[in-house]
């Protein structure tokens, strides 16, 4: 298999990694620091599945097998939950700055509960000028969600670090999933891993298209022109990004799924085998073209990278 574009993609999350890593991360820039990091694991993961495909059989330990199925599990779940987190951030900073805009577009002569006569005629007006020290809020925090994203994450890939194993199938070595923790459980798993995450991707995407037929033209042209210019371009990148990801990488969690599914009560080990390797190339192809997709559309990573890496002072807009 074709897995040049891999090192390539692997070079570009490396540098937005240290550049990022070295820069002020607001909440956008952490969640794309961590998609980042979790791309760079998953170019090991597919150095692994390239030689394993390559010898049709494993020629590592048993310790390896579980470090790498478990690795799998933990960076693409991730990377999917990260991404629903992305995208509702991206919708928080769309109703932040839709209240600032409806202050700010606020019209004195109506914006009273009482007539506009009255509020000219009889109304005294209170001429003490208050200045207001306090710093505008203008970001959202995410520490507190992503920890609990990587707290749910290690829970469901730890049932594949603990039960990876290597075993002697027809003279070959094969890293499986033993599957003797029951259906239940193993349902539980896919529904976190698979079901879920498409479900929420589905309707975080629904909402920022929502949200963007919702920012018109007009708004934009009002007060906080270049703000709301930021939020539009913001959901246009997380619609972009979430239907890339969904085309591109979440048919493995699929065919996973369906894989698994299958051989719930046919013996107690399985092998997941893709039919087609071509599957596998698109899906790993997602660590390339997501971290250009992240330097290409976010002004802020490009401005960190010419900075850290290439030492450019220049602000690119």
């Amino acid at each position: 298999m074709d897995y040049v574009h891999v090192p390539v993609g692997s070079c570009v999350n490396l540098l937005e990694c240290v550049a990022l890593l070295r820069s002020k991360k607001n909440g956008l820039l952490c969640i794309v620091f961590q998609i980042a990091l979790a791309d760079l694991l998953l170019f090991f993961i597919a150095l692994l599945e390239l030689l394993n495909s390559y010898h049709q059989s494993w020629r590592f330990s048993s310790q390896s097998c579980m470090i790498y199925k478990g690795t799998e599990m933990l960076t693409n779940t991730s990377i999917t939950y990260l991404l629903i987190c992305l995208n509702f951030h991206i919708v928080t900073f769309w109703n932040l700055y839709n209240v600032e805009l409806v202050k700010n577009n606020r019209n004195p002569l109506t914006s009273f509960n009482d007539s506009s006569s009255e509020c000219l005629v009889t109304r005294n007006e209170n001429r003490i000028v208050n200045i207001d020290y306090q710093k505008r809020k203008n970001d959202v925090p995410v520490i507190l969600p992503v920890i609990f994203l990587w707290i749910l994450c290690l829970s469901i890939s730890m049932p594949t670090y603990v039960l990876s194993s290597t075993v002697q199938v027809r003279g070959k070595t094969l890293c499986i999933l033993a599957n003797n923790y029951g259906a239940i459980l193993q349902s539980l798993l896919l529904v976190f891993s698979t079901t879920l995450p498409c479900f929420l991707l589905i309707v975080s995407m629904l909402i920022l298209i929502y949200k963007l037929f919702r920012t018109s033209g007009k708004d934009i042209d009002r007060v906080l022109t270049k703000q709301f210019e930021e939020i539009r371009n913001l959901l246009i990148f997380g619609i972009v990004f979430t239907i890339f990801y969904i085309i591109i990488s979440y048919q493995r969690h699929v065919l996973n799924m369906f894989s698994t599914v299958r051989q719930f009560f046919v013996s107690e080990i399985y092998y997941i085998n893709f039919p087609n390797v071509y599957l596998t190339m698109m899906h790993y192809s997602g660590v390339s073209f997501r971290g250009l997709l992240c330097y290409l559309a976010l002004p802020s990573v490009r401005e960190a990278v010419r900075k850290h890496i290439f030492f450019c002072t220049n602000k690119i807009t």
